[in-house]
């Protein structure tokens, strides 16, 4: 089957006196039956102004923008109260602020957010609970729709799927696959109140590996796509892994499990996701040295063949407590979000001349 490319000819006038034929930048060829997912890392200093003054090119990205497909951000940036790990980037700054309005209206960018559903402190639906959960997640839509904003996806932030214990219940997958499944309806019965549903809204989750088996992974997603088609309501859009590379020292292992995944995922009309992310660091230097490690590997298991959601994103916590790494503009200096984004979709589709191995570009 013949491939299909977005391209796009980038050409920047960096320098003045410099002819076009110098400046022009290597053809960018993304398949389009990829979808890039962009996250910021919660506290981000420049998540607003990314967003609000593109135009700017102190927070430019309009290099790798058409790239990328969908923006995502979490529930703590909708929510009425002061989230700590958003530190400034709370619901009243970004909102006054038109941070989910030019996303909406300049960028025209569909939106994700990351939100709670089933967690170890809300796992009872005797007491409410994970109606509660729902609840929560239709007040923070309600939120950014108030602001000027809409919502294409939310994306479930790994539910109690692999024997947790809540309340000293152990809950299994199908024990959660079920109660995921209630709160997936509550959900878009909220949003249908609050006419704020999307047509095309859809729902989708990111649970870890290898924390979480094959497996178990499995049993969950079936369950969830069981009880969504009992209670009448659409299953997965999307199914993101969040690979945690310090627990993981079993390459092929990792292969195989990617690619069963994915097969089941692909087989049951749910794309399938790899979370691109660095550990927990104190420096951008530190944080990108660990991204470009889980790159370099996940690219030579060929992992990225088989993933139709790319999802850089960070979540990365430094000892102080802070997740304000990396900073995300602008995407010409080394060392932010959209300058890693570039360097990383080049290495993904094999740009001629491009080193993945290191990062920034050796010059």
């Amino acid at each position: 089957m013949k491939k299909l490319f977005l391209t796009v000819m980038i050409v920047l006038g960096l320098l003045s006196g410099v002819s076009s034929e110098q400046t022009l930048e290597p053809e960018l060829h993304v398949p389009t039956d990829k979808l890039v997912w962009f996250t910021s890392a919660p506290g981000a200093t420049d998540l607003l102004e990314m967003v609000t003054r593109s135009d700017n090119p102190r927070y430019n990205w309009s290099k790798v923008r058409p790239f990328i497909s969908v923006f995502q951000y979490y529930q703590g940036h909708a929510v009425p109260y002061k989230w700590d790990n958003a530190e400034g980037n709370t619901y009243n700054i970004l909102s006054r602020g038109g941070f989910f309005q030019s996303l909406k209206e300049t960028h025209r960018i569909e939106t994700a957010m990351e939100v709670g559903a089933v967690k170890w402190f809300a796992c009872d639906n005797k007491k409410g609970e994970v109606i509660q959960m729902a609840n929560n997640a239709v007040e923070s839509a309600g939120l950014v729709s108030d602001a000027g904003g809409n919502l294409r996806y939310m994306t479930i932030d790994s539910a109690l799927v692999g024997g947790y214990t809540c309340h000293e219940k152990v809950l299994y997958p199908r024990d959660t696959g079920e109660l995921v499944a209630v709160w997936m309806r509550d959900v878009r019965a909220g949003l249908r109140e609050k006419r704020i549903l999307e047509t095309n809204f859809q729902i989708g989750d990111v649970e870890p590996y290898p924390y979480i088996d094959v497996d178990q992974h499995k049993m969950y997603v079936d369950t969830v796509e069981r009880e969504a088609k009992r209670l009448g309501i659409p299953g997965f859009s999307h199914y993101h892994f969040d690979v945690d590379m310090r627990a993981l020292r079993d390459y092929p292992k990792l292969k195989r499990d990617v690619f069963e995944m994915s097969a089941y995922l692909k087989a049951r009309g749910i794309r399938f996701g790899i979370i691109m992310n660095g550990e927990d660091s104190d420096s951008a230097t530190e944080y990108f040295e660990t991204l470009n490690k889980r790159l370099v590997a996940f690219k030579s298991l060929g992992l990225f063949d088989v993933a139709q959601n790319i999802v850089i994103q960070s979540w990365a916590m430094s000892k102080d407590g802070k997740q304000n790494l990396p900073t995300n503009v602008p995407e010409d200096e080394p060392y932010t979000h959209t300058n890693y984004a570039w360097h990383m979709l080049n290495c993904i589709v094999d740009t001629p001349g491009w080193d993945c191995e290191h990062y920034p570009q050796p010059k």
